[in-house]
């Protein structure tokens, strides 16, 4: 961390956006370095601040308990994850990291913070990484590993209390649009905690509808109510829709009930959400895919949307499913019927997409229920994108990739991405942008030849 922190100021390196991000929305900045020179800072550091003795264990539990407001208070949050061997011989690095649960919980604390700023990996001394939030819904708290299993409880409450100063900060700012995307997103990061999610109580809600006799009336009421719309059609400032909000929120009742006042099972996002990679466009089945509401995936496959639909950058709900890592919503969406071969804007497949982000389990059910799709330059993109996720490069071996393949894009005809490795080679040699696109495609293109 040190000698990453030298070559931040030496301007010798710097923080690069993760790879996925930087193709899609292009150099994004980090005032990391400029923080470092012209402020006096102080390193809080988990491990180094909570007492590790035995006989310390009571004060090491207090420090424990309140590692979520230090998070909450950094200017800046910085995941120390180099890739490591361990004494068990299992490889540690970030992707390790991401799977503890109080990790988790720490990451969490950042994005549920009032005052946020960017998480950070440092992956080597020269290697630093902005993290997206769209990894973050891939890593609930409730689904970590916690090596004393009752952390697990002690983290819901923690979850809650996060959620509910987000929620208030949000409607103190009249933020709506980012209120509704919170208040949708509850179950998702309180999956697994066994507690409920909370329940504001926004004033003025008198539906006139008896929750007996209209079960499915009233709830829907409700929804509408705590999100702040009147119409089933209307949409927000950020270009979402009541249906849009309920898939999110994985409630099929909900999404029924919008059904039957004639919602379209079609929905579309408007706009794009650059900061969760989002382009606009996105049908309601990819936004189920994307958070794993598989029941509400189900309910909208049941009345026939449409597999094949494309989102503005031609992803289609598989592509998102894959992306995610969301097996079973690969397994719903091949079943019915979905064309696992199209091509998104870079000219990738799904297959391509989970082997560029390292979605193991996705790899793994598209090979088991699509064997004969062609695995050419799976192992690549494995490689320049995820840096080569071993239990990926296992599957693809087992499926019988070949390891002796060359990478030549313009015969594959994948212009699209041919054009950007050749974009990303021409900004690295003018120094206009971070380098860390080329370098993670260039380097690892030639040791997958080796």
């Amino acid at each position: 961390m040190q000698s990453a922190f030298r070559n931040l100021l030496r301007g010798t390196s710097q923080v690069s956006p993760a790879v996925n991000a930087e193709a899609v929305n292009g150099k994004v900045s980090c005032s990391l370095a400029h923080d470092l020179r012209d402020m006096p800072f102080f390193v809080w550091y988990d491990y180094f601040c909570c007492p590790q003795a035995e006989v310390n264990s009571v004060e090491r539990q207090r420090a424990i308990d309140s590692i979520h407001h230090y998070v909450a208070m950094c200017e800046h949050f910085i995941v120390l994850c180099p890739a490591l061997r361990h004494e068990s011989g299992d490889m540690l690095n970030q992707r390790t990291w991401s799977l503890r649960g109080w990790c988790r919980a720490e990451r969490v604390a950042r994005e549920l913070a009032t005052v946020c700023g960017p998480i950070i990996a440092v992956e080597s001394e020269t290697s630093l990484v902005l993290l997206t939030e769209l990894e973050s819904w891939k890593q609930a708290v409730g689904d970590g590993h916690f090596t004393v299993d009752e952390d697990r409880k002690k983290m819901a409450g923690i979850v809650l209390h996060l959620i509910y100063s987000k929620l208030l900060f949000y409607l103190q700012r009249q933020d709506l649009p980012n209120y509704r995307f919170m208040l949708n997103q509850q179950q998702l990061l309180l999956k697994n905690l066994e507690i409920h999610s909370l329940d504001l109580s926004i004033p003025g809600f008198s539906p006139g509808i008896d929750p007996f006799l209209e079960p499915q009336a009233f709830l829907l009421a409700r929804f509408m109510h705590e999100n702040g719309f009147r119409e089933i059609s209307e949409r927000d400032s950020s270009g979402l829709s009541p249906m849009c909000y309920a898939v999110m929120r994985g409630c099929p009742a909900i999404v029924s009930a919008l059904l039957q006042g004639r919602a379209d099972v079609n929905e579309r996002t408007k706009k794009a959400l650059d900061q969760f990679l989002f382009p606009k466009n996105m049908t309601v089945l990819c936004l189920s895919a994307v958070f794993g509401n598989n029941d509400v995936l189900k309910l909208l496959l049941s009345e026939r949307a449409h597999v094949n639909a494309r989102d503005s950058r031609f992803h289609t709900a598989l592509h998102w499913a894959t992306a995610c890592d969301n097996a079973e919503a690969v397994r719903l969406l091949l079943h019915a019927g979905t064309d696992h071969t199209l091509p998104m804007l870079f000219g990738l497949t799904p297959l391509h997409s989970a082997c560029a982000l390292g979605a193991v389990s996705a790899v793994k059910e598209l090979l088991l229920l699509r064997p004969s799709q062609s695995l050419q330059h799976c192992l690549h993109y494995g490689l320049m994108v995820n840096a080569g996720e071993y239990r990926l490069v296992s599957a693809l071996l087992k499926a019988d990739a070949d390891v002796n393949e060359q990478l030549d894009l313009w015969k594959a005809r994948v212009f699209a991405l041919w054009m950007l490795f050749k974009a990303a080679g021409w900004r690295y040699r003018g120094a206009h942008a971070s380098t860390r696109l080329y370098t993670r495609l260039r380097n690892n293109v030639l040791f997958s030849l080796t």
